[in-house]
């Protein structure tokens, strides 16, 4: 106990003091609990009220963003090592964090330059904490260029009208996104901007990260780099590509409910690899024709999904036995191997891997089977818990690579190959 007050002493109360001008709320000395001798007081003292004499805001309420229509000048209160505080009126005192006065890097020691107590700044609103009763202001959302409050803080001061009411229009655009929570879509009024529409849309700013384009309806989508083209595109080469005020066309890729994004993709509407970087107005004019191909595509994929995850969920064939011989009907032809109806309404799959000791490639997958074919198999694993029968071909090779070299020889023999396998698996047991 004794050891916990000296390190409070010590280490907690210069600091504590230093924030005296914030309220008289910091306990004086360390608040245990029992049995413990961890100090449990409040991790840090600016979490009081950082206004010194009495609420958060008395006469008005101050919002995130907001600007006073009037912008008054508030004037500085004291220097801390960290920020700024500043008297903004109505009995509050906000927080102009370092981090916060410009884009450029600054030290403590600038901010002594740059600040003396009783001097008259311009701030904006940058953050509002009701529950931890903080106002925290910012002024690099009102400079021009990074580094201006460094340069020229006048500068800074006399363009802060405009400035804000330029920052504070973009935060309304922004705010008037509202999410349809019955569909996939960010519906602005009675509009609604769908996943795979094809939008065509103007662009409003051109980032490093990316491109920000107004898709109508007071709906701005962003159009990430790596969604340009299929091949690799640089920030110098998207400044190059697009233009502020240039009209494209653009594909709804995704629309995040939680966030109210949306974000855009154009190389989903290109024919060949590369048409955004050497020919954009050529993906423009087939851009119809390539958003509905790309929708096909879409739909083919999710139907395929929900017949696969269907027939999954078929019970397995109570009679079925692993290492029994069975003879079955391409269904379907993957990349990674084949769906074959064996029977009693079981279908199963033939993996890669599983139809020969050769190595086989996905062209050579294609060649060996298609839809309708009668092949003859051997049940390699059962799996009731996920509905799943694994189909093997291998097993019943004579040689490595039959199954590559004469298929058909295979499936003749394929009795008295599955008997010598099962007779295997028996001794080796």
């Amino acid at each position: 106990m004794q050891s916990q007050i000296s390190y409070y002493s010590k280490y907690r109360a210069p600091a504590a003091a230093r924030f005296s001008a914030l309220g008289s709320l910091i306990p004086s000395r360390p608040t245990l609990r029992p049995g413990t001798k961890r100090w449990t007081g409040p991790p840090r003292a600016f979490q009081k009220p950082v206004d010194s004499r009495g609420d958060f805001v008395r006469d008005k309420a101050y919002s995130r963003r907001e600007v006073d229509p009037n912008l008054k000048i508030w004037s500085s209160k004291k220097l801390i090592d960290y920020g700024v505080l500043v008297d903004i009126g109505a009995g509050s005192i906000g927080l102009l964090h370092i981090l916060n006065i410009t884009h450029e890097n600054i030290i403590p020691q600038d901010i002594e330059k740059m600040f003396s107590v009783g001097d008259k700044i311009k701030a904006m609103v940058h953050h509002i904490n009701k529950e931890r009763r903080r106002v925290i202001l910012s002024t690099k959302s009102l400079e021009v260029n990074p580094g201006d409050m460094v340069k020229n803080p006048q500068l800074v001061h006399m363009t802060a009208e405009e400035v804000a009411a330029a920052f504070k229009a973009k935060a309304d655009v922004d705010a008037s996104l509202k999410v349809c929570p019955g569909c996939c879509a960010l519906a602005v009024g009675q509009q609604a901007v769908t996943v795979h529409e094809l939008r065509s849309g103007v662009v409003q700013a051109v980032k490093s990260y990316g491109v920000w384009v107004d898709i109508g309806a007071s709906s701005f989508g962003l159009l990430y780099n790596n969604q340009i083209s299929h091949q690799p595109v640089v920030p110098e080469e998207t400044e190059k590509m697009f233009c502020v005020g240039g009209e494209i066309k653009v594909m709804v890729q995704k629309v995040h409910r939680g966030y109210q994004r949306i974000n855009l993709i154009t190389k989903s509407l290109e024919h060949s690899h590369g048409d955004m970087a050497k020919n954009p107005q050529l993906v423009y004019i087939t851009a119809e024709e390539a958003a509905a191909a790309y929708r096909a595509n879409v739909e083919a994929l999710e139907q395929e999904k929900k017949d696969r995850k269907e027939s999954r969920a078929r019970e397995v064939d109570p009679n079925l036995k692993v290492h029994e011989l069975r003879s079955g009907v391409v269904q379907d032809v993957k990349g990674y191997g084949g769906f074959v109806d064996i029977g009693s309404g079981s279908i199963g799959n033939l993996h890669i891997s599983q139809i020969s000791f050769d190595r086989i490639s996905k062209e050579d997958l294609g060649k060996m089977f298609s839809v309708g074919d009668k092949i003859k198999v051997m049940v390699h694993r059962i799996d009731h818990d996920r509905h799943r029968i694994s189909l093997s071909t291998k097993s019943l090779e004579v040689n490595p690579g039959d199954m590559v070299k004469n298929p058909q020889l295979v499936y003749e023999k394929a009795e008295e190959a599955a008997a010598a396998f099962r007779a295997k698996v028996a001794a080796g047991k």
